[in-house]
């Protein structure tokens, strides 16, 4: 099962990255604005402390989980 302050992250049309509580409360925990575009791809560290995401702009955007912040950007990605 998921541990007690777990998030789950969402990337959406907006270019914001949106965590949620997956446990108690259950509400939105972050929301982060990294895109100029769609976000359409999320990838996690395997300790959560790092979130990395891919956008229609092009560029991946590696996300500080604990700060709520991105801390760097690598632009032109390609499929």
């Amino acid at each position: 099962g998921l541990e007690q302050g777990a998030l789950v992250a969402a990337g959406y049309s907006d270019g914001y990255v949106r965590l949620f509580r997956a446990r108690k409360n259950r509400g939105l925990a972050a929301s982060m604005l990294g895109h100029k575009g769609a976000v359409q791809c999320l990838a996690s560290s395997r300790s959560g402390m790092a979130l990395v995401s891919g956008g229609a702009d092009t560029d991946l955007v590696i996300w500080d989980v604990v700060a709520e912040r991105g801390v760097m950007r690598l632009r032109g990605h390609r499929d």
